[in-house]
């Protein structure tokens, strides 16, 4: 018997979904090694399928590279009992998985409150929505999409004033700009303003949501201890640090934290945590490569980090590959592949991916418009305290889409958003007391309103003639 038999190395296995229609092969997990069993009659190793099961839930089949792994059999080509596959010493076996439904319940999806969210500065003409179909006659049928402006990573932020975009009726698939049609005037609402673009994310230190090693914050009153041998600091001093405590560096660099803030040291921790295996600094380095913090800007190298820290579960390089694929930042704009890994954080519970991929199924970017499940995913992200979700589940009550057109949901919706700042439900909602849908009339409220929205400088309130 070899001496690999003997030994029965493990096999490595990754869970995948593949796209039915494209082909194309998503991986949805980090890698597993599976330990072989030894056929006594042949002495060769095989991988049950039994075993399989028990790591992965709803498997289908199993790939090597483009080919089905067939299940082994007998003289007479009957399938041996129990089933089993052979193995592949030194290679990486998909494990082709039935993808989840997506319907779980809201608690099962609520996000990691610690998460925080990082704006970016967006370029709006590199998504210009040209379409601006009819509005209703009752109220401004804008969906809000994200705009957003530069923040420290590190600084929780309630959305300041959304730019909005017009609902499209046309249920043809649009997979890019260009699917777009031509704009149709609205004469009803006081609000027509064009669509941002979607924000990015970077976890902060108590995200677990890929917790397969212990991330520990270093506590900042001593975190000059961590950087106690940089003054004789070399590449052998280097090696010895594990992938933690070189991500606790690159933090403290990067926030500034018990030393100066400097990026190119933060990066230079990052990268060795990455090499390491450390997810989330996968995830600050495609960050750091996307911005151009302290290199130069490069897309390639921002979706590469990226795709190793999504690979393994982590929502935020997921959401942010959405993103890049939405917005079309450094690579052509492909809706499609925006919402397959919008959906990928979105079932992990993240609630910007939920309210991406509702408003994307409300204006049929990428997939069939569907006002029902863009609904769905609105609620989700919405009973996450979403303020842009609120405000459009309100635009949906108001307008009767995918629901019965109910005004006192729609206000109760509008309100929600509007207490956290959302200049555009504030509009809204000063628009439902000017008009007395849903509540009785007060041209106070909704002064009251409309100024609320003026006062964070949303142009659309300012002009109104009602303030």
């Amino acid at each position: 018997m070899s001496a690999t038999r003997s030994r029965r190395s493990p096999q490595v296995f990754r869970a995948v979904y593949q796209d039915a229609e494209s082909g194309t092969i998503t991986p949805l997990s980090k890698t597993v090694n599976i330990k072989p069993r030894l056929e006594a009659k042949s002495g060769e190793n095989v991988i049950l399928w039994n075993d399989i099961k028990m790591v992965f839930k709803n498997p289908l089949h199993v790939r090597h590279e483009d080919t089905v792994v067939p299940y082994l059999t007998d003289d007479n080509l009957a399938f041996l009992q129990p089933l089993r596959i052979p193995v592949f010493p030194g290679d990486i076996l998909d494990v082709v998985i039935e993808y989840p439904v997506i319907n779980p319940s809201i608690e099962s999806l609520r996000i990691n409150p610690s998460i925080e969210s990082l704006r970016i500065n967006p370029s709006i003409e590199s998504l210009r929505n040209k379409d601006s179909p009819t509005a209703s006659s009752t109220s401004p049928i804008n969906l809000s999409n994200r705009t957003s402006t530069d923040m420290e990573p590190t600084a929780s932020t309630v959305t300041p004033p959304i730019t909005t975009s017009n609902v499209s009726l046309n249920s043809q698939v649009k997979r890019g700009p260009e699917d777009r049609g031509e704009p149709l005037k609205s004469s009803a609402s006081p609000i027509s303003v064009s669509i941002g673009r979607a924000p990015q994310f970077i976890p902060n230190y108590n995200d677990h949501s890929n917790d397969f090693y212990n991330h520990t914050q270093p506590d900042v009153e001593h975190t000059s201890d961590i950087f106690s041998g940089d003054r004789q600091e070399d590449a052998q001093e280097d090696e010895v640090r594990d992938m933690n405590e070189n991500y606790e560096r690159g933090r403290a660099f990067y926030d500034g934290k018990g030393v100066l803030q400097d990026y190119s040291k933060a990066m230079k921790c990052f990268l060795r945590a990455a090499i390491q295996g450390h997810i989330i600094s996968q995830c600050y380095l495609g960050y750091m490569y996307e911005k151009g913090k302290s290199i130069q800007q490069n897309y390639p190298k921002a979706i590469e980090w990226y795709e190793k820290a999504a690979s393994q579960g982590n929502i935020a390089a997921q959401h942010n590959l959405g993103a890049i694929y939405n917005n079309g930042d450094g690579v052509t704009q492909d809706y499609f592949k925006a919402i397959a890994w919008y959906q990928m954080a979105a079932i992990q519970g993240h609630a910007t991916a939920q309210f991406q991929l509702g408003f994307m199924h409300h204006q049929g970017y990428g997939v069939t418009q569907d006002y029902s499940k863009a609904f769905e995913w609105y609620q989700k992200a919405a009973s996450q305290g979403d303020a842009d979700a609120q405000r459009n589940l309100g635009l949906m009550y108001n307008n009767g889409y995918g629901v019965t057109r109910d005004y006192l949901k729609a206000v109760e919706w509008y309100q929600k958003a509007a207490i956290q700042g959302h200049s555009a439900a504030q509009i809204q909602l000063g628009f439902m007391y000017h008009n007395g849908h849903g509540v009785i009339q007060d041209y106070s409220k909704a002064a009251e309103w409309y100024q609320k929205a003026a006062s964070q400088g949303d142009y659309r309130a300012q002009r109104s003639q009602l303030i």
